[in-house]
């Protein structure tokens, strides 16, 4: 017989508003990650940013390290869109390998530098749980 599995940290969302609520914290947490790292961010400060209850918070997430699951499960969602964005904006600038690859270090640089708190923060958790980050991540 197995030993019973841990709660999740992150208690999924089934129906659209219950996304949304988990959404804002997300949001909300993102948004402090633009002027400082995750240790510096309380849930206090989530919590209101999000304009929700400390309640909602620890209904939806086990503590605030979870966020970082959602988010990294947030932004791995989401990169095709901004990668043909970034690319609509800013066109392979030549063509061929020294071309594709100058557009790559661009991409990821404004990337990094616009993220860097964010960014850093979902490395340092894949880092520490190497399962969020999913089977094909893994093996690089």
């Amino acid at each position: 017989m197995a030993p019973p599995s841990a709660p999740p940290a992150i208690r999924p969302p089934l129906q659209s508003r219950s996304r949304r609520t988990l959404e804002r914290p997300l949001a909300a947490t993102e948004r402090l990650l633009q002027t400082r790292s995750f240790e510096e961010i309380g849930v206090q400060e989530i919590v209101r940013g999000a304009r929700t209850s400390v309640g909602s918070f620890y209904a939806r997430l086990e503590d605030k390290t979870a966020l970082l699951s959602a988010m990294y499960e947030r932004y791995d969602a989401d990169l095709d869109e901004r990668i043909a964005a970034w690319r609509s904006y800013r066109p392979v600038p030549e063509p061929g390998l020294v071309g594709a690859c100058q557009w790559v270090v661009e991409y990821l640089v404004d990337s990094f530098s616009s993220r860097r708190n964010l960014l850093r923060a979902l490395a340092l958790h894949v880092r520490q749980r190497p399962e969020v980050a999913g089977a094909e991540t893994a093996q690089i």
